[in-house]
């Protein structure tokens, strides 16, 4: 994928695939986590029992980014607080989908 904004329309374009198509701003759909949320707490639990950062992300292969994101996100929060923030989650982005609908 390439990013691209040509002088003629001064508007940016995105070529996926070897097409070109217009830059809709975010409307990519995102990729889905290959880690489940435990999976998620499982490598958070490793790193709090003193695994070096930068090891715990080689061996689960995921940038130290990533880590500190999912940190924030789901650090401290019990098996019960998960399940309310997915069903959450969910009911947002179906609620979402209502309104464009």
């Amino acid at each position: 994928m390439a990013l691209v904004c040509p002088r003629e329309t001064g508007a940016f374009e995105v070529r996926v695939l070897g097409r070109w198509t217009p830059w809709l701003g975010g409307a990519e759909p995102m990729k889905a986590s290959k880690f489940t949320d435990a999976q998620k707490v499982f490598i958070l639990k490793q790193g709090a029992e003193g695994v070096a950062v930068a090891e715990l992300c080689r061996k689960a292969g995921i940038s130290q980014a990533t880590h500190f994101h999912w940190k924030k996100k789901y650090e401290g929060l019990t098996p019960p607080e998960r399940r309310r923030l997915k069903q959450l989650d969910r009911e947002m982005l179906q609620d979402v989908i209502r309104r464009k609908i």
